[in-house]
């Protein structure tokens, strides 16, 4: 007797129910969408219980069951009975066929007849021909529903497609299992990650030939749908393109902010910085800025980034990247729109693209994560788990940024950028050596108010220093503390960075405890087993040669007291084995490496008037530090809502052979003392200011004469100073910022 394999056998079992519905007076009660996918791991045929029964006429409306041995809920649909007689027959249609390209079942090897059972299973649970998807649209009244298409069978997936959706569903378990603010996303954001997945996931079956460039646009999109600007998927690509102007709106216009003189010399270009843009590739400037955004945020965070990818655009991505002339229109200083053809900067792409997949015959949807290993040598375990639980609190894109700013370092309209829109605020009496001021990572000058009063600037472009860096910053805020009054701190366009150096540098902005944000975390047996390895090195070396491990550069300059701080790191690792025991992988809230309050330098000090600008493109850090001055009242925020990078990040490298780099998601939540969060809200500045055309067309003055306003109300008993310059006082420790500069090397 030949022995049939069960998923034969299974298979075989719903074909007779489903042949035998079709002869003449059959009921046809039956929902075909909803029989159950099976497993390989049936082992004899569904038995349909007994007091199932099948009626001989329709009812209105029909009821129909599913033939799943476990759930036999009826459920109402509106279809004709007819539609469902069509599926049916289709199906069985396809089934025949099978049969016929098996032969004689008694020669068939036990391969062949294995895959035969497993391609009738498919015929049957909708992966091939009239599968279920097709019917599912038929018997519940889809879209589709009753449209031709419905009569086309859809074509296996091929190698290339099942290895795309085994990427998509990584990517999408990323977010359904470790993305902390999704319950925040759905209430606040109307985010719904299962239905974009679904439409994902029909997309790339919807295309039989899909591209890896195809593929990478849905990824990008499906990520985008969050709605996170910390979320974010990177491409293996080197293609991109530039253009030598910087767009950006103002008071409801478009306008030009910055031209690169050296690609667009006058005679060439002969428009200024402030005319206006009035169209963009042939179309009105703001609907080339909405076609570049397709999935909508923080308003004007959307739109400030929109604007750069008007002119600056990656592949890494996902972006499509132009090439060859582009028309602008712009309006001239007498007020005639003109014409002006620009032409693409392109880089073309490096990386070869659609190589045939390597399909390794694992029809999977998970890849195995990477167990941690621990290093036998204490300091360098210790820091390396350390590494591990130090969040990343920075725009993931912010390398690339800063990669477009320094080849663009006079446009102060660039992301991460060392030099910033925001212009001289005075009369410069003080400023770093042109040699020096070229090497180390601010900028920074004293100027001298219509009062008489001595400011300090000091520029932060990101928060991605270390520990040498802060020694830079601590020399200036010294020196700033002895011969200034008042203070700017410009970190407008901040695309975040460390933690711990941002900690750091507001130990030295004030001299009493900041209290800091609480985070909800989702953690996992990994964060376990880190936090298990951290309490066992303690434990075991004693806090001394511990002290020594935390403290440098994994610290990026944090001052406070090494033992305060080993305390902290081991009650922070305590908290994630005890949320986790507790069955809590979305903790309460907590502090960030257990500092739930920054303690001022025990060395350096601010302790005078702080005004600290913001913009839309401030994120994570940048987000975060205005809002710990803030809610400490220790400074005064100007310009425009941050936004909104509420939490710290994570990335995740997978194994694909579609071109993606790497995955980032928002694992931690953040809420201010209020309990008021920080995503998609951002923080408001106490005194809003935005920017203006005729700002764009003088250099900001008016900017700069609004900001002095606030400094002024800020220092009105102070003495006024003499105009002599700051070189007259005190010698500012320039020496000693060397000695630090070279230490940094």
């Amino acid at each position: 007797m030949l022995k049939i394999p069960a998923a034969t056998r299974t298979a075989a079992s719903i074909l007779s129910i489903l042949l035998a519905l079709q002869a003449p007076g059959a009921a046809m009660a039956l929902n075909i969408a909803r029989i159950v996918p099976l497993s390989t791991g049936v082992s004899a045929p569904i038995v349909l219980p007994s007091n199932l029964i099948l009626p001989n006429s329709a009812l209105s409306p029909l009821q129909v069951y599913s033939l799943s041995p476990m759930t036999m809920a009826p459920m109402t649909i509106t279809n004709p009975i007819t539609s469902v007689e069509t599926v049916a027959m289709g199906m069985t249609h396809e089934v025949t066929k099978a049969i016929q390209e098996l032969g004689s079942v008694s020669r068939a090897s036990s391969g062949d007849v294995r895959s035969f059972g497993g391609k009738i299973q498919d015929i049957l649970t909708g992966e091939t021909g009239h599968g279920l998807t097709s019917a599912r649209d038929v018997a519940v009244g889809g879209a589709n529903a009753g449209s031709t298409q419905q009569n086309t069978p859809r074509k296996p997936p091929t190698s290339v497609q099942k290895l795309m959706l085994q990427t998509l569903f990584q990517v999408a378990s990323i977010y359904m299992n470790h993305y902390a603010p999704i319950a925040w996303k759905q209430t606040q954001m109307g985010v719904d990650l299962k239905k974009e997945y679904q439409q994902a996931h029909d997309k790339i079956l919807g295309k039989s030939d899909i591209t890896n460039r195809q593929f990478q646009v849905i990824m990008a999109d499906f990520v985008a749908a969050t709605r996170d600007y910390h979320a974010s998927i990177q491409f293996a690509s080197t293609e991109r393109a530039t253009l030598p102007v910087t767009i950006v709106k103002a008071e409801g216009k478009y306008y030009l902010g910055y031209i690169n003189r050296k690609a667009l010399p006058r005679l060439k270009f002969p428009f200024r910085v402030g005319d206006e843009v009035v169209e963009f590739g042939g179309k009105p400037v703001e609907q080339a800025v909405n076609d570049l955004n397709s999935v909508p945020n923080r308003a004007q965070t959307d739109a400030r980034l929109s604007e750069r990818r008007l002119t600056a655009r990656s592949r890494r991505s996902g972006m499509e990247v132009p090439q060859g002339d582009i028309v602008l229109t712009i309006k001239g200083a007498d007020g005639a729109a003109k014409d002006a053809a620009l032409t693409w900067k392109y880089t073309a792409e490096a990386v070869p693209l659609d190589i045939p997949v390597r399909d390794g015959g694992l029809d999977t949807e998970s890849t195995p994560g990477h167990v941690p290993t621990i290093e036998s040598n204490f300091k360098d375990a210790f820091r390396k788990v350390l590494r591990k639980i130090i969040p990343n609190m920075a725009h993931p894109r912010a390398e690339e940024f800063k990669a477009v700013a320094k080849d663009n370092a006079d446009n102060g309209f660039t992301i991460g950028g060392k030099n910033s829109f925001v212009p001289a605020l005075g009369k410069i009496i003080w400023q770093l050596p042109p040699k020096m001021a070229d090497q180390i990572p601010f900028k920074a000058y004293i100027y001298q108010n219509e009062q008489g009063q001595n400011i300090g600037y000091i520029r932060v472009s990101d928060f991605s220093g270390d520990e040498q860096a802060a020694m830079l910053f601590a020399q200036l805020i010294a020196a700033f503390e002895k011969k200034t009054d008042g203070l700017v701190f410009d970190q407008v366009n901040n695309p975040g960075g460390n933690l711990l150096f941002m900690y750091a540098l507001l130990s030295m902005l004030t001299d009493k405890p900041l209290v800091v944000p609480k985070h909800r975390l989702i953690v996992d047996e990994n964060d376990a087993l880190q936090a298990a390895a951290i309490l066992q090195q303690l434990a075991d070396s004693g806090s001394h040669e511990a002290e020594e491990s935390v403290l440098g550069e994994d610290m990026a300059g944090m001052g406070n007291n090494p033992k305060e701080t080993m305390a902290d790191v081991s009650r922070y690792a305590q908290f994630i084995l005890d949320e986790l025991k507790a069955g809590r992988r979305l903790t309460d809230a907590t502090a960030l490496l257990g500092i739930e309050k920054i303690a001022p330098n025990t060395r350096v000090r601010y302790t005078k008037p702080l005004v600290v600008l913001v913009n839309e493109l401030d994120f994570s850090c940048a987000d975060f530090l205005p809002a710990i001055l803030q809610d400490n009242k220790r400074a005064t925020i100007f310009g425009v809502n941050t936004s909104g990078s509420g939490g710290s990040v994570k990335g995740v490298e997978l194994l694909n052979q579609q071109g993606i780099t790497g995955v980032n998601y928002t694992w931690t939540f953040a809420q201010r003392p209020g309990g008021q969060p920080i995503e998609n809200l951002g923080i408001t500045p106490d005194v809003a200011y935005e920017i203006t055309a005729a700002d764009l067309r003088t250099n900001f003055n008016g900017y700069a004469a609004a900001l002095n306003a606030v400094l002024a109300k800020l220092m009105p008993g102070r003495v006024r100073r003499s105009s002599r310059s700051a070189e007259d006082d005190d010698h500012l420790p320039d020496d000693k910022i060397k000695k630090a500069q070279r230490r940094r090397k």
